[in-house]
Order: structure tokens, then C-alpha cells, then sequence
């Protein structure tokens, strides 16, 4: 008897670890635990239909799609000043990131849910973890919204919640061979860092990064 995934039903082998159709982890466990993530989903009333850029309404220009960004990242033309500006204008909430109905952008909203799910909720999700398969294969991503500000404010909050009754200062540590190591949680410091690419002193960075670029731009020529 062929076995089949019990999530997309393609026809597996025997010895296979993740499934050819959903990719989902096949070592997995098939508990399925509740997972909330705070996206804007499209409107019922509206249907998600393809459209080329030319023919986007007004209401998706704060959006960029993951797989557009995935493209301005990879390319060779993405400087510093660039990424720069890129993570900025989405700390900020210029734009928001989106997804279309393509493979980049439908792996991409499944490493999402994974990262949202591994910071908010303590768990250890990757993108072909079953919970976030199942998750993802139940969404219509087609006009899906992500605001970064948004998911920065639920992480700083949760992060007060969960060490109020702790000092401010992170407690030092002394080591084998002298040396004082700080512990420092990453997502606390990428909330401080993208808090401050969005403040007016960050603004002042990128204005002077991109007078200077200018200034050498200009003495090239």
C-alpha cells in the first residue's frame, strides 16, 4: 500500500525524511499545537487575483512583496547604505512586507511564521515543521500583510512581561580565564538597533551615509 502525506496526500517513500509535495518534516510528530500570529489578512469580500505591478491598486503601494525583497537583497547592487535604508523604511512602517502566490514568497511566509512562532511563544519551528506547514497551506498568502513595527512592539512587550521581576542590568558573568561576558538576548538588541535606525538620530545617519555617497559619486565622474 502507497503511504501518503496526510497533509497534501503525495505519494512518499518509504525512506523519505521531508514530503515532495508540502516539504513538510516527515520525522515530525503529528501533534498539532495552536499558533497565533498577528497578520493582516485580506479582505473576505476581495478575491485574490494575480495581477502585474502596472496594474496594482493604490492601496498596495506601502507593500513589498518578500520575493522582491529577497531579489534587492541578493543582487549585486545591494550596497550598505541600501540594506540599510531597506531595514529602516520596514522598522518604520513606510512598507509592510507582503506575499504573492509564488514559491520564494510562499517559503518565505513559512520561515515567517516559523521565526514569529519561535520568538513569541519559546518554540524551536523551522519552515517544514508540520504546525507551520499546516498553517501556512490553510492560509491564502496572496495579500497578506506584515507590519514590522507592529511585531517589535508585541516582542517588547512580552519581553517586559517576562522579566519585570528581574534587574535591568543584564548580570555579568566571570569566566575561566578572567574575562567578564554580559549575556545579552539578540532579539532585545535588534529591537534597540531597528528602535534606532527609526528615531531622528538615525534619520541624521542615513542623511549623512547618502551625502557622502553623493560627494563620491560626484568626484568620480
Amino acid at each position: 500500500m502507497i503511504k501518503k502525506c496526510d497533509i497534501c496526500g503525495f505519494n512518499l517513500d518509504p525512506d523519505a525524511h521531508f514530503c515532495g509535495g508540502c516539504n513538510v518534516d516527515l520525522k515530525e510528530s503529528k501533534e498539532e499545537d495552536s499558533m497565533y500570529v498577528n497578520l493582516e489578512k485580506p479582505h473576505p469580500g476581495k478575491k485574490n487575483t494575480k495581477s502585474s505591478p502596472k496594474q496594482e491598486a493604490p492601496e498596495n503601494e506601502e507593500v513589498m512583496n518578500w520575493c522582491v525583497i529577497r531579489a534587492m537583497c541578493n543582487s549585486f547592487e545591494m550596497t550598505f547604505a541600501h540594506f540599510f535604508f531597506l531595514v529602516l523604511i520596514l522598522a518604520r512602517g513606510d512598507k509592510k512586507i507582503g506575499f504573492c502566490d509564488c514559491t520564494i514568497c510562499n517559503q518565505g511566509y513559512r520561515e515567517l511564521l516559523a521565526n514569529i512562532a519561535n520568538t513569541t511563544e519559546k518554540k524551536k519551528l523551522t519552515a517544514q515543521s508540520r504546525e507551520i506547514v499546516i498553517k501556512a497551506r490553510s492560509d491564502k498568502i496572496n495579500g497578506i500583510k506584515f507590519a514590522v513595527p507592529d511585531f517589535l512592539k508585541a516582542i517588547s512587550k512580552k519581553g517586559d512581561d517576562n522579566h519585570a521581576h528581574e534587574k535591568e542590568d543584564p548580570k555579568p558573568q566571570q569566566t575561566n580565564n578572567g574575562k567578564i561576558v554580559i549575556e545579552i538576548d539578540p532579539m532585545v538588541l535588534e529591537s534597540v538597533v531597528l528602535s534606532t535606525l527609526s528615531s531622528e538620530k538615525g534619520q541624521e545617519i542615513i542623511r549623512s551615509i547618502s551625502k557622502r555617497k553623493s560627494k563620491k559619486e560626484n568626484i568620480a565622474t
